[in-house]
Order: C-alpha cells, then sequence, then structure tokens
C-alpha cells in the first residue's frame, strides 16, 4: 500500500477517531482539601482536573509528573506514591474545523508529598484548593471525578473515624436495609417461616415489675439474611468465622429496577454498564442488586412467585469474582432462580464470599459512596442467619 494511500484511510471521515492516552496526575490533600487546576482549554475547558498530564516519549512516569508540576502549578515536590489506575472515557465535541473524537484516558493517580515553589517557573494554569465535598460531576474531568468516586470516599471515612460520633452523622446517614420480621413475610417454602410467640405476658406477674417474655421460632434464612459459605460448601466458613472486616465494605449498587422482570438475569452487560458510568468495581468492595422485586414484598405469594423472580446470571457472577468483591446482596429470595441452577451460590460461596438475600429499601441506597454494615446474629456453625443490615452514606451523596 502505498503512504498515500494510508494517509487517505486515516483521514476519511467515516471512521470513528479513538484512541488511548496515557497521563500521570498527581493527588495532593492538605488541610481536607485537593490541589487542582482549572482547564483553559479542550473537552474539560473551564473544569477542575488533576496536575499532571500525557507521558512524552522516552520520559517516566515520575519525570512527567514533575515537569507537569513545574509547569501547571510552579511547584516541586519530594516525592510520589502510585494510589491507582484509572481509566475515563472522553469524548470530544466538533470545534470548528476539528471533527469530535473519543478517547480512553488511562492515568496513573499518585499521592504527591513535600510541596515546594519553584520560582523559575510561572504557572500556566490556574491552580486552587477545593473541597472534594464541593464538587460534582459536572464540573470535574473525567478522571478527576473516577478518583472522587472511586478513592476520595474511602480516605474520607477512615478520617472520620478518628472523629465522635457528632460529627460523622454530620456528613453521613444511615440507612437500614432490612425487612421487619413477621408471620406474614415471605419464604423460600411458602410456608410460614416465623413465628413469634409471647410465653409469659404482664398479667402473669404479681409482682410490681412486670416483664413480657417472647420466644423465636424461624427458620435460619427468613427475611433479611446472609448466607455462609458452609450453605452450600462442605467444610465452607460458617456464621461465627465471618470476619467483621468481610461484613462492613464499601458498596456498589447496581441498579436493573427499571427493565428486570421476573425472568430477568443481571448480565455481564450491566455490570460493564454500571461501571462506564461510576467507574470499575473495585477489590473489597459488596455489590448490592437493585431489581425492584422488593415491590412485591408485602404479597408473599407473589415475591415467592413459584421461585421465578430476578436472579443473577452465571457470567455475571464469575465477573463479579474477577473484580474480587467480598459478597453479593439482591433484594429477591435468591440470587439464583432454581431453574437456571444454583450457579451463583457455588461459585461465590466457594469462593470464601457470601451471599444477602432479602435486601429492603435500597431505592434509598446511591450507586457509589456508601458502606454496608452487615450484622447477622453470630451462631455457632450457623450457614445462614438473620442480619440487621445498615448502609453509612455520605450526606452529599443522598442529596442528589
Amino acid at each position: 500500500m502505498k503512504k498515500e494511500d494510508s494517509v487517505k484511510i486515516l483521514e476519511n471521515p467515516c471512521q470513528p477517531r479513538e484512541f488511548s492516552r496515557l497521563g500521570v496526575y498527581g493527588a495532593v490533600m492538605q488541610d481536607e482539601k485537593i490541589l487542582l487546576i482549572t482547564q483553559e482549554n479542550g473537552p474539560y475547558k473551564g473544569k477542575f482536573d488533576f496536575p499532571g498530564g500525557g507521558i512524552e516519549f522516552g520520559e517516566t512516569a515520575e519525570g512527567a509528573l514533575r515537569r507537569e508540576f513545574i509547569e501547571e502549578v510552579a511547584m516541586q515536590f519530594e516525592s510520589l506514591q502510585l494510589i491507582t489506575n484509572l481509566t475515563a472515557l472522553v469524548k470530544v465535541p466538533d470545534e470548528g474545523m476539528n471533527k469530535g473524537y473519543t478517547f480512553y484516558q488511562i492515568g496513573m493517580i499518585y499521592k504527591v508529598d513535600g510541596l515546594s515553589l519553584d520560582d523559575k517557573e510561572k504557572p500556566t494554569l490556574i491552580e486552587t484548593w477545593i473541597d472534594p465535598k464541593t464538587l460534582r460531576k459536572e464540573n470535574c474531568s473525567a478522571l478527576l471525578w473516577q478518583f472522587i468516586i472511586n478513592y476520595y470516599h474511602d480516605v474520607n471515612l477512615v478520617k472520620v473515624n478518628d472523629c465522635n460520633l457528632a460529627h460523622l452523622f454530620e456528613r453521613y446517614m444511615l440507612l437500614d436495609l432490612t425487612h421487619t420480621l413477621h408471620e406474614g413475610i415471605p419464604s423460600w417454602s411458602g410456608s410460614c417461616g416465623f413465628r413469634h410467640e409471647i410465653k409469659l405476658d404482664y398479667a402473669d406477674y404479681a409482682a410490681d415489675v412486670k416483664f413480657r417474655v417472647q420466644q423465636i421460632k424461624m427458620g435460619a434464612g427468613m427475611g433479611t439474611h446472609i448466607d455462609a459459605p458452609a450453605h452450600c460448601i462442605q467444610d465452607g466458613i460458617t456464621i461465627d468465622q465471618l470476619q467483621l472486616h468481610d461484613l462492613i465494605a464499601p458498596c456498589a449498587l447496581i441498579d436493573v429496577s427499571e427493565f428486570a422482570d421476573e425472568g430477568y438475569s443481571v448480565s455481564v452487560v450491566d455490570i460493564e454498564n454500571y461501571e462506564k458510568k461510576y467507574g470499575q468495581i473495585k477489590a473489597g468492595q459488596f455489590v448490592m442488586i437493585r431489581t425492584g422485586w422488593e415491590r412485591y414484598w408485602h404479597d408473599a405469594a407473589k415475591y415467592r412467585n413459584n421461585h421465578i423472580f430476578p436472579s443473577v446470571s452465571a457470567c455475571a457472577a464469575k465477573f463479579l469474582l474477577e473484580r474480587h468483591i467480598v459478597g453479593l446482596g439482591i433484594d429477591t429470595l435468591s440470587p439464583d432462580r432454581p431453574t437456571d441452577g444454583f450457579f451463583v451460590h457455588e461459585s461465590l460461596l466457594g469462593q470464601g464470599k457470601y451471599i444477602v438475600e432479602n435486601a429492603a429499601n435500597l431505592k434509598t441506597l446511591p450507586a457509589y459512596g456508601s458502606y454496608i454494615f452487615i450484622l447477622p446474629i453470630k451462631t455457632a456453625a450457623g450457614t445462614e442467619a438473620p442480619a440487621r443490615i445498615i448502609a453509612l452514606v455520605p450526606k452529599d451523596l443522598s442529596e442528589k
């Protein structure tokens, strides 16, 4: 092929322009604020972004970041430490004679310490210190927003834990994701799986101080509950062996309620669509699936529906295991529809993960940024247990 022909092919207006750009970016935190620049040109003109940019030919990542800091904010730094790699999809609109295009911005995000001014250079962009809690998607670059939703809240929660509870609840709200137990709730078998009986009542006591003494009779897997690996894996860990640090985790909510019917199975595409919008699911996260089936909770027969309800596909379960999640939750009786087999249980529990079933109030849970607390009754050798499940949600997310 002639060189001229190859040029013509590349300039063909019918061919989409897509490419990847590798860059390095610095996250500098001081007094709970982050150092950002305001972009003057390009697709993020007028928006906040990290100091940093593309790696030029022959440069190391550190060399490129040092050059960018001098050029953009006229600063040098003593040390840097890799935090994470993020990828953001960037769509550039048509501007004059330039045709629009798309690229994948692959950014290595470094924590930068030991800033000092460089008197030799003047910054080319406007820099400022911003409180990350005030940032919104519409005023951030795609990469910065990925950082905020994937990383900042993790760091922020750790800092808040050192403060008192009053300070904590100034910034976070609690959500209850647990159904109330009573005799009319749905069960796997369709029979009454919960009884709450009064064994002694106030009138039974002659003394001045009177008591009501109750007894609970129920299956271990009733209501909002957790399945431990031992539920279907011989020699798997049991409820009492689950570690607290696994039961308290960052939470991602995948919402398919707009289109999920009784035969729907959550797919890899659903997960990928979530990740395109909110960032990749990270190792150690708990994933909650909202199908909207909770709307039938007060109609036990419809909720059970002869075990035909929204579920999770085998491929989606494998995909989530590749993301190294700690557990999976859903607002139905099970992430498995019996007609399809029990692959989700077998695969997740087989890898030492846990499953939450019959989750409640998922419409109140944001897609990202929350922390879930799964608190089961601690039963020796238990394979299932009822649990109180709560979420801790940053108020700036709950108000959106």
